[in-house]
């Protein structure tokens, strides 16, 4: 992300988000610790009403108007294994307005994370702990420290004059397929006027002007 989608409010004294991240790397370093340590592997899916929670409330902190949305049991019921109707599935949206903004820039990350095998030399698979400099846990790379990444960014972003409206999709199920809540349809047509950045690729954005792109259905029971 860079200063083009957030600029600075002091121009006197530019601060992208990256440097904001910088300087406050025990932010950085608390919020992903907090997130590692919801054990949400897939399947079968547990912890999830927890780390929504969270994930809702600190958004809202940042200014972002948020929700969390349940993913009704009929769609679970069609589309998980029977061993894991017990298992809530919730995906959590939000959006800051700009005024005056055409268009929207779009952020999409899952917080689920891949079961767990083997021996951990770096204390647990959920402890987050730090050693020489690197931070230890599942989902540290794949995806929650994407998502701590963004949390960072829109705290940074408070009080900047944006240039584009800003989009959050943080769901459920990626790692299987996100076939459970129709997450991300194969083909959904999105508006002429949107932009995906995707935290699993950092500096990549793509325009989505009149073509198809992944898009979340939020199913309302």
């Amino acid at each position: 992300i860079n200063r083009a989608f957030f600029p600075s409010p002091n121009p006197a004294a530019p601060m992208t988000p990256a440097d904001y991240i910088d300087r406050h790397p025990g932010d950085l370093i608390g919020r992903l610790q907090r997130l590692v340590g919801f054990d949400t592997v897939n399947p079968p899916g547990d912890h999830y009403d927890g780390i929504t929670a969270w994930l809702t409330r600190e958004l809202q902190a940042l200014g972002v108007a948020a929700r969390r949305h349940d993913v009704p049991v009929r769609l679970l019921r069609q589309t998980l294994p029977e061993a894991q109707w017990g298992h809530p599935r919730y995906n959590v949206l939000g959006k800051v307005r700009a005024p005056g903004a055409r268009r929207t820039l779009h952020f999409n990350a899952h917080y689920d994370v891949v079961p767990v095998s083997g021996q951990w030399r770096h204390g647990g698979a959920f402890s987050g702990a730090v050693e020489g400099g690197w931070i230890y846990g599942r989902g540290t790379a794949d995806m929650k420290g994407s998502i701590v990444s963004l949390l960072m960014a829109l705290e940074a972003a408070k009080g900047c004059k944006l240039k584009y409206d800003i989009s959050v999709a943080i769901t459920v199920d990626e790692l299987v397929s996100s076939t459970t809540p129709d997450v991300t349809p194969p083909k959904a047509p999105v508006h002429d006027d949107a932009l995906t950045a995707s935290l699993n690729a950092p500096n990549e954005v793509v325009p989505t002007t009149k073509g198809e792109e992944d898009a979340v259905a939020v199913v309302e029971s």
